[in-house]
């Protein structure tokens, strides 16, 4: 079963805003099947295994922006996240056929 992920602010009057945003349903038990990212945690560079040919990767942050995308073309591509910071995040792979979606954590 998915998360339902929701965030608060402040208007400039003090009150107390709050946005949800609904992610995708992230099935790892199932995606991990197919596409295993490890180690993860990660730290600067993590490994996508069993990964889409022609893909790209999309690094999106929980609030839904995408922070990163590269473009693999290999097996078992080594991806660099140096430029991350520290948190949580939903690695999107996706090519014209498949979308696959899996979490990982930067430490």
């Amino acid at each position: 079963m998915g998360n339902l992920y929701f965030f608060a602010n402040f208007d400039n009057n003090g009150r107390e805003l709050y946005k949800l945003d609904f992610i995708a349903e992230i099935d790892n038990n199932n995606l991990t099947e197919e596409i295993k990212i490890y180690p993860n945690p990660a730290n600067k560079f993590f490994q996508i295994e069993n990964s889409i040919a022609n893909a790209e990767i999309n690094f999106i942050s929980l609030e839904g922006k995408v922070l990163m995308s590269k473009i693999i073309s290999i097996d078992k591509p080594s991806i660099d996240i140096t430029s991350l910071a520290k948190g949580m995040y939903i690695i999107e792979v996706k090519n014209k056929e498949v979308i696959k979606r899996v979490r990982m954590v930067k430490a």
